[in-house]
């Protein structure tokens, strides 16, 4: 009787090992990043976002130094070289709406063919900021007051001027930036002929690629509606 029980007991021990053996093995989990080296020379990409900083909606805004690099900075509110003589922004940053984006990239373009680069002082200027600079000069003529807004605050305005592009130098415009007096209205005709014939060329670039010029600066450009709505979102700082 025992040694039948030890017989049925081996085989169904048999039988166990057998079905085990048949059995699927589980897949192993295999991630993504163990198959795909990382690539430490990866650049931005316009249009993956690939490294590209998401402080801001990329569906609605670009930054004008990944859209167009070649465009020289220099935004005065990042630093007290300004006629308020204080810093207003925490850092400098030239963003601006998608369209008012592309349109200064054509601008650029137009800019280049007739041998110049370009130079950007203020583009996006968000709502702090704007309250910022009235504290500083709450004035009218000057500035916007935070309740209304300029079209900086709408992503639709840049300041900026030409440049030669082997220095970056700045082209002889007539006045400083943020010059407050008739020397630096669009229309004011006591200046040299090449003076004269560097502002027309910016304007012509500018309202080629559908920017409005202002009657007071020389340096300003406006794109798109004024009834555009405010924004009010701070870029990120190093």
């Amino acid at each position: 009787m025992q040694q039948k029980m030890n017989k049925s007991l081996y085989i169904w021990i048999l039988l166990l090992c057998l079905s085990c053996k048949n059995a699927p093995v589980p897949e192993q989990t295999v991630f993504i990043s163990d198959t795909i080296p990382l690539d430490e020379n990866l650049q931005p990409d316009s249009d993956l976002n690939l490294m590209q900083k998401q402080d801001y909606d990329t569906a609605l805004w670009v930054d004008i130094a990944i859209l167009v690099p070649e465009i020289v900075h220099d935004i005065k509110y990042a630093t007290s070289d300004n006629f308020t003589k204080k810093q207003i922004y925490d850092c400098p940053r030239c963003l601006l709406r998608k369209d008012a984006g592309k349109a200064l990239k054509k601008a650029y373009e137009s800019a280049h063919k007739a041998g110049y680069g370009m130079k950007v002082f203020d583009c996006y200027r968000p709502a702090p900021y704007q309250q910022r600079l009235w504290d500083v000069m709450p004035d009218k003529r000057y500035v916007a007051p935070p309740w209304k807004g300029s079209m900086h605050s709408r992503g639709g305005a840049v300041d900026l001027t030409l440049v030669y592009p082997e220095t970056k130098a700045e082209v002889d415009m007539g006045t400083p930036y943020d010059f407050f007096g008739k020397e630096a209205h669009p229309a004011y005709k006591g200046l040299p002929d090449s003076t004269l014939q560097h502002r027309q060329l910016l304007t012509k670039c500018m309202t080629d690629a559908g920017f409005r010029p202002i009657t007071s600066e020389w340096w300003h450009f406006d794109y798109g509606s004024s009834n555009a709505k405010l924004a009010d979102f701070l870029w990120e700082c190093e």
